[in-house]
């Protein structure tokens, strides 16, 4: 069926990812994949790849305490802003702590929020209120990074 379509990979391993997605031999992004009229049948390949990266840390107050069901974002680099499926998402458990898998190889910044809507992040005019700010890293394949403290920002 004609039209521009957007989709995710549910049910990979824990550093498993997508690396690329290719419509008819041509690099596509998942975000948008376009589907023209009249024709079929289509070739769709993704490339699954094995060696995720994976990010941890711990998520504080400005009392330097510990929150427990903070809302972590990770969140792609300059290169990459509106490659939405590379956005990742995740809370601390009662000791604050967080643990991040299957990253795409590349340059990321991480928001540490008490609460935060994670569909506020589609909108690049909210995106761009954090250029500044954040804790930035990059995470090369199969990497294990800890970035030890992240402080808790004011959305």
């Amino acid at each position: 069926m004609p039209g521009t379509y957007e989709f995710s990979v549910e049910g990979l391993g824990s550093d498993e990812y997508v690396a690329s997605v290719r419509l008819q031999g041509n690099e596509v992004s998942p975000a948008s994949i376009v589907i023209p009229s009249g024709r079929e049948p289509l070739m769709l390949t993704l490339n699954i790849r094995r060696d995720g990266g994976s990010i941890r840390g711990v998520v504080v107050d400005e009392s330097r305490a510990a929150r427990a069901l903070a809302a972590i974002v990770l969140l792609p680099k300059a290169e990459f802003p509106t490659r939405f499926e590379l956005f990742r998402f995740a809370s601390t458990n009662a000791q604050g702590e967080f643990q991040i898998s299957g990253i795409v190889p590349g340059n990321y910044k991480v928001l540490a929020f008490q609460q935060i809507d994670p569909d506020s992040f589609r909108n690049l005019d909210f995106l761009k209120r954090f250029d500044d700010i954040g804790v930035e890293t990059a995470v090369a394949a199969s990497a294990r990074v800890n970035l030890g403290v992240v402080e808790i920002l004011k959305p």
